[in-house]
């Protein structure tokens, strides 16, 4: 197998559409367009899912140290836009953005992230190569100097759940949660 086949250049020109400003909606397009090819299969396992829940709890303290050590050594540098304009937003747009925050962006992402790109570069690299890479474009995604250490340790926890599990649809309950956590800790600190 080529590493640039048509395949992979449609993966990774909806990965470039995630920098754009309308970058979600294409992707979800592409989803959309190729849900024969990338057909999520959802088998559950409760085993999986506690396994998944204790990877997150098991690094969530390095990715709140992490967190902790940005806000100190970044002082000055500026949050993203939704942690800035929360607490602003009307009642209605409050629960529009919870409900993008905690459910919608982890399925695409971790769409995208984990079961695509993951795979992807896991079929032309190690295991290691691919964490890092995909962990990294991860972070970068999300156009934030401030969140991008954060989310780069958050993506290899993901990674790790994704090779441990071998299912994408874990790492989605684990970054729901993450965004929860950062949405509590969001309304609780501005108000």
């Amino acid at each position: 197998m080529t590493f640039l086949n048509i395949k992979n250049f449609v993966i990774y020109i909806s990965g470039i559409a995630f920098l754009l400003p309308s970058g979600s909606f294409l992707f979800l397009l592409f989803i959309l367009y190729n849900n024969i090819t990338y057909k999520a299969r959802v088998n559950f396992s409760s085993q999986k899912f506690y396994h998944s829940i204790l990877i997150f709890l098991f690094f969530s303290p390095l990715v709140l140290l992490v967190g902790f050590i940005t806000t100190f050594f970044m002082p000055f540098a500026e949050k993203q836009d939704i942690v800035i304009k929360f607490a602003s937003f009307s009642l209605s747009d409050k629960l529009i953005s919870a409900i993008s925050i905690v459910l919608i962006a982890p399925i695409i992402e971790e769409f995208y992230f984990r079961k695509t790109l993951y795979n992807l570069l896991r079929e032309n690299f190690n295991v290691f190569i691919s964490i890092i890479l995909s962990s990294l474009y991860f972070g970068v995604v999300h156009q934030n100097i401030y969140a991008f250490p954060t989310l780069f340790i958050l993506g290899i926890v993901l990674s790790i759940t994704i090779v441990l599990t071998r299912n994408w649809i874990y790492c989605v309950f684990c970054h729901s949660l993450f965004n929860v956590l950062m949405l509590l800790h969001i309304i609780f600190s501005h108000g």
